[in-house]
């Protein structure tokens, strides 16, 4: 196994993560979409040019792995992502010390706009820099760094007042 393979090898959680968080499918569609796009990553490593990352690059053979199913199946990413209810932490869970980031997650998911939330999740979650996030989702430089600002104004407005609490 030469060093690429390993490495592809060692995003097989960030692809789950892709398909379980970013797009928000169910468990047993997440582990098909996650085995089909590693199969298809080695099937294609002799394409990768190294012009970007090979995240960046996985994530690409991801999303058109996410569209495929959608438009064979005839449904879409907002319809897949409203099937999956967001699981309801237990009470121990909610008044933990981690409470804020259990209402901030949900606040992302449930109520931010999709596209503020994939470049949220790219950037913070998968750790992608604007420029990788630019070529992944075909967009300017500018144009990401606009919706993370706005993904970020969007959250602040949207996050429930402490001293409600």
């Amino acid at each position: 196994m030469c060093q690429i393979e390993r490495e592809l090898e060692g995003l097989i959680p960030d692809i789950y993560r892709f398909f379980r968080y970013y797009c928000r499918l169910e468990e047993a569609l997440v582990d098909d979409l996650t085995q089909e796009a590693f199969l298809e990553c080695l099937r294609c490593l002799n394409s990768f040019r190294g012009r970007s990352s090979l995240k960046t690059w996985v994530f690409a053979i991801c999303r058109r792995r996410v569209h495929a199913h959608l438009t064979t199946t005839n449904r879409t990413l907002v319809e897949c992502r409203e099937e999956v209810l967001p699981q309801l932490e237990t009470p121990e869970e909610l008044f933990s010390s981690a409470e804020h980031i259990s209402v901030l997650r949900n606040l992302i998911e449930t109520q931010l706009d999709p596209m503020y939330r994939e470049v949220l999740y790219l950037r913070y979650l998968e750790e992608l820099s604007i420029k990788q996030i630019s070529k992944l989702l075909d967009l300017s430089d500018n144009t990401v760094k606009t919706r993370l600002r706005r993904a970020t104004k969007q959250v602040r407005l949207l996050w429930p007042d402490k001293e409600d609490s």
